[in-house]
């Protein structure tokens, strides 16, 4: 008989062994679940997970999780879920190392009890190299591979679909993309967000765009966006684009297609805007891209630098060494308003062009093919001519290539412009608009260079300008190169007319004064 009962008690012990865990788990027995779905990284592990919980029986409760290398049983991490109110999170351990066993498991105390909700065995990857790269096949893998190795190498797979969905932009001053991004040919699909009358606000980052910010060896080239329709706002400063609102890096073989960017500034801070890029900088090179997009722009108080490809391509203080925009096309239409009160004080700047806003470096054999309307609605507080005239430095300038072709670094080259123009800026001080440029350098005897350049105008189209008179306000001009400051050779055009409306207050009331229209003879050699 004794013999019997120390056999149940060592078989009842033998099941409360298998049944625990050492450390006090106990399994989960409750209607309360926990899905995890893991992301193998080099050095990190991306966790996704899911709550369902219907009878708010974890209401109160915390959910832990704990990563433990298998081989030598030391705990690596530790942390808290964070579960949004659709019962969903992601929750990234980092500093890892490449090709290990890690156990992860995660509880949460309930009645008392220490409650295992999941236990996993994962591996880090050695993926992420040139030779074995990230695969990328979903909209998940965006989001978790690349967003969380900044610096390995990675392709696409086959074409993704975002439908619809809006993925913020990935990466951003403190945390730049350096590494490659090599889309093998296929596309980025329906990369949307928000509307015109509800944007979405970029609250959080000065950088929109997929990829954000793309640090100087960030590489990204060989994919397509297509039917991406962004529509954004900022109440401060800016660099807006769908593809990388900053780049540093190369960007390489990426074209835009069927898509439409609109960005809506909100303060008195200026806004660089393009497709590929807002903002080029740091021996930054962007080539062989083709965009066919309509840009609409909306400021209050605020200057706007934009471009169908780049709306600023910075100048690099080491030359030779420059930042080049090279094989570029543009189709599609820029539309620039400003509205709202001036400060009599400042600058304010609209420098739009249709490849780029501004530059100061090279751009090179480049093609815009496009229609650009600027609508400044602007002013003081006051309608009066006295009001208006103050607003000294609102300047407008508007090229079929480039706004403003800008410093002693700055070269055009190589390339064509079919475009038309309606300008509309009555309460500018100065409005320079160019078939090739709106503005060739910053003053006189600058060595910004345009060279063999064409401009064309489209057909069917015509070229209007309205501006207040010209006597009380300071400049306007409208030719191939609205302002030649600097040097220009070969420069080409069929012959084009331009029709300038001048207005001037009658008391107090803007009132039609004179039309002129200017015949710009063609230039063949």
């Amino acid at each position: 008989m004794m013999k019997k009962i120390l056999v149940l008690i060592m078989v009842a012990f033998i099941t409360i062994l298998v049944g625990c865990k050492s450390d006090g788990l106990q399994k989960n027995k409750y209607s309360f679940d926990l899905e995890v779905d893991v992301t193998e990284l080099r050095e990190s592990l991306v966790f996704n997970y899911t709550l369902v919980d219907e009878d708010d029986l974890l209401k109160n409760s915390e959910i832990s999780y704990k990563v433990v290398n298998k081989e030598t049983e030391a705990s690596v991490k530790t942390g808290t879920l964070t579960i949004s109110d659709k019962g969903e999170g992601s929750a990234t351990v980092s500093s890892l190392t490449a090709a290990t066993t890690y156990i992860a498991t995660f509880t949460t105390g309930y009645k008392g009890k220490n409650i295992l909700l999941v236990e996993k065995e994962v591996t880090t990857t050695n993926e992420g190299t040139l030779e074995n790269p990230y695969k990328i096949s979903t909209a998940q893998d965006l989001k978790n591979k690349l967003g969380n190795d900044r610096t390995a190498a990675f392709e696409l797979t086959n074409d993704i679909d975002l439908n619809g969905e809006y993925i913020s932009p990935i990466f951003k001053a403190s945390t730049t993309f350096n590494g490659t991004f090599d889309g093998k040919g296929y596309k980025i699909m329906n990369y949307k967000t928000g509307t015109k009358d509800s944007t979405t606000s970029l609250s959080g980052t000065a950088y929109a765009g997929l990829f954000g910010y793309i640090g100087a060896k960030g590489v990204v080239k060989n994919v397509t966006f297509e039917g991406a329709e962004l529509y954004l706002s900022r109440s401060s400063s800016a660099n807006a684009s769908i593809v990388a609102g900053y780049n540093c890096g190369t960007i390489d073989n990426v074209d835009v297609v069927d898509s439409k960017l609109f960005f809506r500034g909100s303060s008195d801070k200026v806004y660089y805007v393009g497709i590929i890029a807002g903002y080029n900088a740091d021996h930054a090179s962007v080539k062989n891209c083709d965009v066919d997009c309509d840009i609409e722009l909306e400021t209050t108080t605020g200057s706007i630098v934009a471009g169908g490809v780049i709306g600023y391509n910075e100048s690099e203080t080491e030359l030779p060494i420059r930042n080049i925009i090279s094989d570029c096309t543009f189709t599609g239409s820029i539309s620039v308003v400003s509205s709202g009160n001036i400060k009599s004080s400042g600058t304010v700047e609209m420098a739009i062009g249709g490849i780029a806003g501004r530059n100061y470096s090279s751009i090179l054999s480049c093609e815009a093919n496009a229609s650009i309307t600027v609508k400044l609605e602007s002013k003081k507080d006051s309608s009066s001519q006295e009001d208006a005239t103050a607003i000294k430095d609102y300047r407008v300038l508007v090229g079929g290539l480039v706004g403003q072709n800008v410093s002693d670094s700055a070269i055009l080259d190589n390339s064509t412009a079919t475009v038309s123009f309606d300008v509309e800026a009555k309460y500018a001080s100065k409005v320079y608009v160019g078939g090739v440029a709106g503005q060739n350098g910053a003053r006189d005897g600058s060595r910004a260079l345009i060279t063999n350049c064409t401009y064309k105008l489209p057909a069917d189209a015509t070229n209007k300008l309205s501006v207040l008179n010209h006597t009380a306000l300071g400049s306007v001009a409208a030719n191939v190169i609205g302002n030649d400051l600097a040097h220009q050779s070969g420069v080409k055009t069929d012959a084009h007319t331009f029709t300038i409306d001048y207005y001037k207050f009658v008391e107090e009331t803007l009132e039609l004064d004179k039309t002129e229209t200017i015949n710009v003879a063609a230039i063949t050699e």
